[in-house]
């Protein structure tokens, strides 16, 4: 819900009719934020991989030379390049790795189900958008909320929009978009 949420901040439709700004000073920035939001959501798969990655090689060998294998993760999934001769330990920057660890793949399953509870909402609404009426509430207050955690997250989306989480939701969102 965090993340469905949190895409609003790029929302141009959002920011007009919810938050209050005048069409006049958003409609000039309605492609740019599209395109923002967009481009953060292809582009943080590829952090996630680099993570997942790392964290499974570091668990299963931490003698291994982690600088290097930080940087050969960074190159192949993200395409940035090292510096050259650099020997230090950037992934210790990432604090996940030490108060957070095993988790950062959730955050794209988080992005996956926020796409598919978007799709669901956006079609059973009472509005334009799933955030104009009061449908969207009430389907997520009898058919999400309601259960608490009596139900782990797949069985959870899956009574929710009648399906597993399903990657197709966030393709035809950001990635069949153009």
């Amino acid at each position: 819900m965090a993340i469905l949420f949190g895409r609003l901040a790029t929302d141009a439709d959002w920011m007009i009719r919810h938050v209050g700004m005048a069409p006049s000073d958003v409609e000039p920035l309605r492609e740019g934020l599209r395109e923002t939001a967009r481009t953060r959501q292809l582009l943080f798969p590829r952090w996630v991989l680099v993570m997942v990655h790392f964290e499974r090689a570091l668990y299963r060998d931490p003698s291994a030379d982690v600088n290097r294998l930080w940087w050969d993760l960074v190159e192949r999934y993200q395409g940035v390049s090292r510096l050259e001769g650099r020997d230090a330990p950037d992934w210790a920057c990432k604090i996940h790795l030490a108060v957070a660890p095993v988790y950062y793949h959730n955050y794209l399953l988080g992005d996956l189900m926020a796409s598919q509870i978007q799709a669901l909402l956006d079609g059973k609404g009472d509005a334009p958008r799933w955030f104009d009426g009061a449908g969207s509430g009430t389907v997520l207050r009898e058919r999400l909320f309601r259960d608490g955690a009596r139900y782990d997250w797949n069985e959870t989306l899956r009574r929710l929009t009648g399906e597993p989480l399903d990657p197709r939701h966030y393709v035809a969102q950001f990635v069949a978009t153009s």
